[in-house]
C-alpha cells in the first residue's frame, strides 16, 4: 500500500480505492492446516478536506495477538489493547516487532513480514508457501495480477469500488464510506503535468537520480503515478511530495536496493530528536537499550531514519546515554522508572533507574477490577 489510497497487490496490480472504512488487506483464506493463520486489516479515515482517504491504524492478527500500529506513532504498538514499547518479542520470540529507521517492522517465524512508516507507506510480504492461499485487497498471490479483484465469494468484482467494499471489516461506532463520490479529486494530464519534472515526482524515475539502482527491483512507474495524483489532489503541497518520495525510498530499501542521498537541509529534511542524527542507512534496530541485554533480530536491511549518536541508545523514540537504559522483561522493554502489571494484576514490576527490575505482589482495591485503560493495565 503506497500512499493513503493507492494499492499494489502481491501480484503487482496497481489500483486506487478511496474507502474510509476498515478493510482486510491480506489474510489466510485456505483451510490448509500446514499454514499459520494471519490477517492484516487497515482502518482508514477521511482526510481533512474529505476528498481522500488516509490510514488511521493497521492491525496484524497472528498467533492470538492483535498488534496495532497507529498513524503518527513510532516506537510503540498496541498488543491486545495494551501499549508496548519497541523492540518487542512475543510468543517466545516467534513474533518480533522492531523500529528500523522510520519504519515499524513486524516479522514472524513463518515468514510473514509487515512494514509501516507510521505515515504513508505500508508493506505486507508473505512467503511463497502462501501462494494461492491468501485473499483481501492485496489479492490472491497466485502470480496472475489479472484475477486479483476477487470478492470473498470467489467471484470477480465488477469494478474497484465493489472489490474494495467487499473486504470491509465492521468497526463499532465507525462512520465511513466506500469512496469519495463526486468529491474525488479530478487529476487529468494537464493538472499533473507540472509535477512530472525531476524536482518533483520525476525524481522517482530519473535515470541518473538517487533511486536509479532501485528501478530494476521496484518498478518506479506506479510510485510515479501515485505521486502525480497525490500532488494534484494536494495542490502541490511540499509535504505530499516528500511522503511520495519517502514511500518509494522505503519500498526500495525493503527490497534490498541501494539508494543515494535524496534529502537535503532544504528539501524534505528529516528532523531527529536530541542526541541523534539522520542517516540514509540507520542501525536503529541494532542500537537500542533493549538490545544491550537481548540482541534484536533485525531484518538486516538498510532503512533511512534517525540514528542515536555515539554513546547513546534508543529508548523508545528518544536516545539516552547507555547508563540510563531500562529493563527487559519477557521480551518487553520498560524504560527506567516504568512499571508493568501482570495480566491478572497479581504482580507489579518496576524498572529501577539503575537498570534492575523489582517485582512485588499487587492487587486491585476493593470494588475495583483488573482492566486496561488507555493501553495501561491496572
Amino acid at each position: 500500500m503506497a500512499g493513503d489510497s493507492h494499492y499494489l497487490s502481491l501480484d503487482g496490480r496497481a489500483f486506487d480505492f478511496q474507502g474510509t472504512c476498515a478493510y482486510t488487506l491480506a489474510e489466510l483464506c485456505s483451510s490448509s492446516a500446514q499454514l499459520a493463520n494471519f490477517s492484516v486489516v487497515v482502518e482508514k479515515e477521511s482526510s481533512g478536506d474529505g476528498r481522500v482517504a488516509r490510514t488511521r491504524t493497521l492491525v496484524v492478527s497472528v498467533q492470538g495477538y492483535a498488534i496495532t500500529v497507529e498513524r503518527g506513532r513510532k516506537w510503540t504498538v498496541v498488543v491486545n489493547g495494551e501499549l508496548y514499547a519497541l523492540p518487542l518479542a512475543l510468543d517466545s520470540g516467534r513474533i518480533r516487532v522492531n523500529q528500523e529507521g522510520k519504519n515499524v517492522v513486524l516479522q514472524t517465524d513463518f515468514g510473514l513480514k509487515f512494514l509501516y512508516d507510521a505515515s504513508y507507506y505500508a508493506l505486507v510480504s508473505v512467503p511463497s508457501s502462501y501462494k494461492g492461499h491468501v485473499c483481501g485487497l492485496c489479492g490472491n498471490f497466485n502470480g496472475d495480477k489479472n484475477d486479483d479483484f476477487l470478492l470473498p465469494s470467489g467471484k470477480s468484482a465488477r469494478n474497484v469500488e465493489e472489490f474494495g467494499a467487499s473486504w470491509k471489516v465492521p468497526v463499532d461506532g465507525a462512520t465511513c464510506a466506500d469512496g469519495c463520490g463526486e468529491r474525488c479529486p479530478v487529476c487529468d494530464a494537464a493538472k499533473t503535468a507540472p509535477y512530472q519534472v525531476e524536482s518533483a515526482c520525476g525524481l522517482i524515475r530519473a535515470a541518473s537520480g538517487p533511486f536509479r539502482d532501485c528501478h530494476s527491483l521496484v518498478s518506479p512507474a506506479e510510485y510515479f503515478d501515485h505521486c502525480l495524483y497525490d500532488m494534484c489532489a494536494a495542490n502541490g503541497a511540499g509535504e505530499t511530495l516528500c511522503q511520495s518520495l519517502q514511500a518509494y525510498a522505503a519500498a526500495c530499501q525493503a527490497a534490498g536496493a541501494k539508494i543515494r542521498a535524496w534529502r537535503t537541509a532544504s528539501f524534505c529534511p528529516l528532523a531527529c530528536p536530541a542526541n541523534s542524527h539522520y542517516e540514509l542507512c540507520t542501525r536503529s534496530c541494532d542500537f537500542t537499550c533493549a538490545g544491550l541485554s537481548t540482541p534484536a533480530q533485525c531484518t538486516g536491511k538498510c532503512f533511512e531514519g534517525c540514528q542515536c549518536d555515539a554513546g547513546y541508545a534508543a529508548d523508545g523514540e528518544g536516545c539516552v546515554s547507555m547508563d540510563r537504559c531500562g529493563c527487559v522483561r519477557d521480551g518487553r522493554y520498560l524504560k527506567a522508572g516504568e512499571s508493568v502489571v501482570s495480566g491478572d494484576c497479581s504482580e507489579k514490576c518496576t524498572c529501577q533507574a539503575s537498570g534492575g527490575l523489582v517485582c512485588e505482589p499487587h492487587g486491585c482495591p476493593a470494588g475495583e477490577a483488573c482492566a486496561l485503560q488507555d493501553g495501561v493495565r491496572g
